[in-house]
Order: structure tokens, then sequence, then C-alpha cells
């Protein structure tokens, strides 16, 4: 992947090693960012070159996601949040701001309640707060929300080729293919042809959804810690349709609640002109994470 200055990490965790990557100087202010829930740390590639002349930016590949996929278990919202904590040890870092986008967002807010003295600020990027999620099992929930994201987990491809060909069919690319992109799906792939796979945990994913559905860790967030709170939503959804996942509807109540209980150490903004994806994926809804991380 073209850019900037990148570098591989491993740390050992509770049930295995957690891989990763890094981008920047080394001495610079630590962006701690987290994927979403079926994604990998290379889809922080437009937020790292945006960070990267005067950040950090660390990003895992969450557990069972990536290069981590090997770790079995234990899932969980508080079981990444000290896997993050192990990562900003890992780098010597006392603190950060801590970037998480979709699940990655539940992570962050797990990790500002629990460990509040490692984290400087979020930035929840479409996710964090509980969605208005349909009601059923587990595997109901997630085709209604993330629909063909976890189906490609049960699907084989012949090529590399024919899994970029199925991505780039996606509705929420359909004008922002990249090479960020791609390097993120190419890492995705293992196996060989003709049954390559994405190598993400349908179990991890599973488990972890449960723990997606509530407010209780934002709540904690605002009574225990002192972090400020920036919550970016895309105007548009998974499938680029609108509304997306957060609607003013939806962000209203949040607004003033944690208004009331953060004043100005609370803010959001809906980034128009993109969707779930691409508010990461694209340089566009990058810069407005930068911004939001730079503070």
């Amino acid at each position: 992947m073209t850019g900037p200055h990148y570098e591989a990490f491993t740390v050992p965790v509770e049930g295995g090693d957690l891989y990763g990557g890094m981008w920047g100087p080394p001495n610079a202010p630590v962006v701690l960012a987290a994927h979403g829930i079926t994604g990998n740390h290379l889809h922080l590639g437009f937020v790292a070159r945006e960070l990267s002349t005067d950040r950090r930016v660390v990003a895992p590949d969450l557990r069972g996601r990536g290069a981590s996929a090997a770790i079995t278990g234990p899932f969980g919202m508080d079981v990444h949040a000290r896997d993050l904590v192990a990562v900003l040890d890992h780098v010597g870092a006392e603190k950060a701001v801590v970037v998480g986008h979709s699940m990655g967002g539940f992570v962050a807010t797990t990790m500002a309640a629990n460990h509040p003295d490692r984290v400087e600020r979020l930035v929840l990027v479409d996710g964090g707060l509980a969605l208005d999620a349909p009601k059923g099992d587990v595997d109901e929930i997630l085709d209604a929300i993330i629909g063909p994201a976890v189906q490609r987990l049960s699907m084989t491809f012949p090529s590399a080729q024919a899994y970029r060909d199925f991505w780039k069919a996606h509705p929420a690319f359909a004008s922002d293919w990249s090479d960020v992109m791609e390097a993120a799906v190419d890492y995705d792939l293992v196996g060989t042809p003709p049954e390559l796979r994405s190598g993400v945990s349908l179990d991890a994913v599973r488990r972890d959804s449960i723990d997606n559905l509530d407010d209780e860790r934002v709540r904690r967030v605002a009574e225990e810690s002192r972090c400020a709170i920036e919550l970016l939503w895309a105007e548009r959804g998974m499938l680029d349709q609108v509304p997306g996942l957060y609607t003013e509807e939806l962000v209203a109540p949040f607004r003033t609640w944690l208004g009331d209980r953060f004043g100005d150490r609370f803010g959001d903004r809906r980034i128009d002109g993109v969707n779930h994806y691409t508010i990461g994926l694209s340089e566009r809804g990058a810069k407005e994470i930068a911004s939001a991380a730079r503070g």
C-alpha cells in the first residue's frame, strides 16, 4: 500500500497474539484506531494518510479478524478494550485519542468506561451509540443490520480478483473504490484457490454483535470519564441508502443527554456525501475524522 511509513506489530494478549499496523513518526502523539465488525486494520489507511504527518496512528486487527483471526476467544467489548490497553502499553503510550468506526466505536466507549485514564478523547465514527436494532435472534439482527458484510463470511471465491469484484459490486463502493479498500480486501482473504474466503471469524462477529446493542457504556463514559466525545455520523447507510444507520431522531436524545452531562465536551456532526463505509474509506471522510482526532 502506498502512503506513509508503515510498521507491523504483534502484542501477546489473552488467547493468543494480536496483530496490527502503525503509521507515522514513532515519537508523535498516538491515535489508537479500532475498525468495524468484519474489518481489519488496513481499513484505517485513509485516516492514517491524513494523520501521519504529526500523529502515530496505531491500529490492531481486533481479535477474530485479520491476522488476529487465530484468537478463538474470549470475545466481547470488554476483552477488545483490554486488548487496546495492551496495544497502548506495547507502544509506550500512557493515553491516546481513540477513534472507533462502527463496532470499533463500541470498543472505544468500553475502553473509555473501563480504563478512563488511558483515553484522552473519543472519536466515534458511525458507531458507539446503540442503534435502533430490529428484534430477533442474533443472526436475524446481523442480517438486518450488516447484510452482505456478514453473508460473505460463508462464501468462497475462486480468486483474489473475484473477491475484489464482489466488493466492487457493493453499492457502498460504486464510486469510491480505492487502493486502500483493495489492500484491506486482499488482506482479508485466506485459503487457496478456488476455495478462498474471508478470514473473519463468524463466531467472533456473532458474539461481539450481542455486545453492540445497548447504551450502557456511553452512559458510563459520561459518569466515569472526563474525556471529550465527538460523534461523526454518515448521511448514508451500509448499502449507500438514505437514511443511514444514524439519524437526527436517533442522535438527538443522546445529544441532549450527553450535552447535559458533558457540556462542550460532547459534539456531533453528520458527514454528508459519505456512507457507513466511505466515512472512513475515502479522503473526504478521513479528513473529517482526522480533524476530530486532532481536536
